[in-house]
């Protein structure tokens, strides 16, 4: 009985975890990103909010150094995502750089709708405390750029998915990032 117990407390605790770290396919075929086929990317943060205020109320509230910093900051979190991206195996296209633009395929949008950038917690315990990590939520699109219409073929949900604490903001960023496309790994390899 005991047993029982204590593998059905397991399974709920990792229901609830898995429940608050969801990525899910909104509309068409996430089986697109195993294509072998080229994509640039783009992330979004125009109508980004952290808490109450905007992203850009944000960055000012934190100083002008934090502002100025920003753009470098988002330059190197993308690129755990890049690098994620195109390592993962269970996903065939690739993202390119900026200097093969106009020779890609698809079009990849990550929009953030919330941000979370974590805290100083992850100074104590970095890369394994949950407490300072970030959280995102928002969408990603996969547009298809063969078309005049550049439709869009795949939209991905993000639901607060978070990554692992560090003292950086990119590297918890970009820890997020990662998070983020080990699950849209995951929802491939389930056939979803």
């Amino acid at each position: 009985m005991k047993r029982i117990i204590i593998a059905l407390a397991a399974l709920l605790a990792s229901s609830i975890m898995f429940a608050q770290n969801k990525v899910s396919v909104e509309y068409g075929d996430l089986s697109v990103l195993k294509e072998k086929k080229t994509a640039t990317i783009e992330f979004d943060f125009s109508d980004a909010m952290v808490g109450e205020q905007t992203l850009k109320e944000y960055l000012k509230s934190k100083g002008d150094d934090y502002l100025a910093d920003w753009p470098s900051d988002q330059h190197e979190a993308g690129g755990y995502f890049i690098k994620e991206f195109n390592h993962r195996r269970g996903i065939t296209m690739k993202i390119r750089e900026s200097e093969s633009v106009k020779n890609a395929d698809y079009c990849i949008v990550v929009t953030v709708l919330y941000y979370n950038p974590g805290n100083q917690v992850a100074k104590n315990i970095p890369l394994i405390a949950k407490d300072g990590a970030s959280t995102i939520s928002g969408y990603i699109e996969i547009f298809d750029k063969s078309t005049k219409k550049n439709d869009c073929v795949c939209k991905i949900v993000i639901d607060e998915v978070s990554g692992a604490s560090y003292p950086a903001d990119a590297t918890r960023l970009g820890f997020t990032y990662i998070s983020i496309v080990r699950k849209i790994e995951d929802l491939l390899e389930a056939g979803l």
